[in-house]
C-alpha cells in the first residue's frame, strides 16, 4: 500500500463539507465558497484563545498559533462540526481518547477543547475546537527536504516516535493517521542534550491526534503506525547515505544493520515484521549502543585517580565502559583473592561508589587472638 503523503492530500470546504480540491487556493467545487479561510480567521477569538497565525492546514481542519489572556502560546486546531455529523463521529469521545495519553514527551500535550460559533461573512459556522502545546520546530517533510540529518538524529526521531507509539499501545490505542506533517523536530538547547541518550539536536513530537482509534478498530486503508515509521525511515536513511564519505565506520555499521528493521517496519505480516512497538524499542536502541564496539581504542592512563576532578571529566561513555573493565591493573589488585591493603580514593564526584557497584568483590573473615585484635573493630580482607 502506498503511503500518503502531504502533497496527496486534498482539502475540505469547511461550509458544506463537501466539496474538496488538492489546491489551497481553489474554490469549492459544490458551494463556489474559497477553501481557504485560514487568513480569514486570524484575529477571531476562539473561546478564551485569540488566533494571531494560520500554521497550516489538513483535509479537515485548520491550525492557528493562539494564545490566551497572559499571552501563551498553543496550537489551536479548528475542524466543521458538520464534518463530524456527515461521517458520523464523535468529537467528544475523540477528546476521551486523547486524554488517555496523559502527559508524555514524545506527544504534544492536550490542553482544552469545545465548540464555538464563528461567522465569516454572511455564513455562521459552528466549529469544534482542540488545543494543544506549542511547539517551535520542523515537521518531518521538511526536514526531509533540508539533506542535514545525521545517523545520531536518525535514531533520535525513530525512538522519539516510537516512544510517542509506545505510549499509545499503552492504552490500547493507534494513531492511525502518522504522516510527515504530523511530526514535528523540536531544537533543544545544549544543557537538554545532557539528559538524552542520543547524541540529537532535536526533540520529536507526535501531533494530530483526530484519528486516533482503538487497536483492533484500525481503519481500512491506512497504514499502521510501525509501517509509516518504516517508510519515512527509509528515506531518512537514503538522506543520511548520499553524504558517502562523511561516513564514520559506526555510521555504516548502524544504518547497514537499520535497514534490516526497516524491511521488518514495513512488512505487516505477524509472522516476520516488528509488529511489537516495545520490541522494535529494544531492537534499535541495542542497535544504537552497538557502535560503541567499533570505536577507536583509546590510549587510557588513570594511574592516579585524582587526573579527574569530577566524573563529567570523563570524555566519553566508551571511556567510562573501560575505566570498569578487568583489564586495568589497578582495578584487577582490588578485584583478586589475595589479601591486600588497598585504599579507594578520590574528591567527590570522582566515581568511587561506581567503581565498587561494578565490582564483584569476596570478603573473608580472618580470626586474630585477642591480644592481636583491636578494640571495636574487625579485620577483614
Amino acid at each position: 500500500m502506498p503511503i500518503e503523503r502531504p502533497s496527496d492530500r486534498t482539502f475540505l470546504c469547511f461550509f458544506c463539507c463537501e466539496g474538496s480540491s488538492k489546491r489551497l487556493q481553489d474554490l469549492c467545487p459544490v458551494c463556489n465558497t474559497a477553501l481557504d479561510i485560514g487568513a480569514e480567521l486570524v484575529g477571531q477569538i476562539i473561546d478564551s484563545y485569540s488566533l494571531e497565525k494560520d500554521v497550516g492546514r489538513g483535509h479537515s481542519g485548520s491550525t492557528f498559533r493562539a494564545s490566551n489572556r497572559i499571552g501563551k502560546p498553543f496550537a489551536l486546531k479548528l475542524i466543521p462540526a458538520l464534518h463530524y455529523s456527515r461521517l458520523g463521529k464523535s468529537f467528544e469521545e475523540e477528546i476521551r481518547r486523547y486524554k488517555l495519553l496523559g502527559s508524555h514527551p514524545n506527544i504534544a500535550d492536550l490542553i482544552d477543547a469545545g465548540t464555538v460559533e464563528v461567522v465569516l461573512g454572511d455564513a455562521k459556522l459552528r466549529l469544534h475546537f482542540v488545543v494543544m502545546e506549542w511547539i517551535d520546530g520542523v515537521t518531518l517533510t521538511k526536514y526531509l527536504q533540508s539533506a542535514k540529518s545525521s545517523t545520531a538524529e536518525i535514531f533520535g526521531i525513530l525512538l522519539d516516535v516510537l516512544a510517542g507509539l509506545e505510549r499509545c499501545a499503552t492504552v490500547n490505542l493507534w494513531h492511525n493517521d502518522l504522516n510527515s506533517d504530523n511530526i514535528l523536530l523540536k531544537p533543544i538547547a545544549d544543557e537538554e542534550k545532557l539528559t538524552r541518550r542520543i547524541e540529537s539536536a532535536y526533540l520529536s513530537k507526535i501531533v494530530d491526534f483526530g484519528s486516533l482509534v482503538f487497536r483492533e478498530g484500525k481503519l481500512a486503508g491506512r497504514l499502521s503506525d510501525l509501517t509509516f515509521l518504516g517508510v519515512h525511515l527509509n528515506e531518512l536513511i537514503k538522506t543520511v547515505l548520499a553524504k558517502g564519505m562523511a561516513l564514520t565506520k559506526e555510521d555504516r555499521f548502524c544504518l547497514t544493520n537499520l535497514e534490516a528493521v526497516v524491511a521488518r517496519l514495513v512488512d505487516e505480516s505477524p509472522d516476520r515484521g516488528l509488529t511489537d512497538v516495545g520490541d522494535a524499542i529494544n531492537e534499535v536502541d541495542d542497535l544504537y549502543q552497538q557502535r560503541f564496539l567499533l570505536s577507536e581504542s583509546q590510549d587510557v592512563r588513570l594511574e592516579n585517580p585524582f587526573l579527574y576532578l569530577d566524573a563529567n571529566g570523563f570524555p566519553n561513555d566508551a571511556f567510562i565502559n573501560y575505566l570498569f573493565s578487568d583489564h586495568f591493573p589497578w582495578v584487577r589488585d582490588i578485584a583478586s583473592p589475595e589479601i591486600q591493603a588497598t585504599l579507594i580514593t578520590g574528591p567527590r564526584g570522582s566515581g568511587k561508589t561506581m567503581l565498587l557497584r561494578s565490582m564483584r568483590l569476596r570478603t573473608r573473615l580472618h580470626r586474630r587472638r585477642p591480644a592481636q585484635s583491636i578494640r571495636g573493630q574487625s579485620r577483614f580482607s
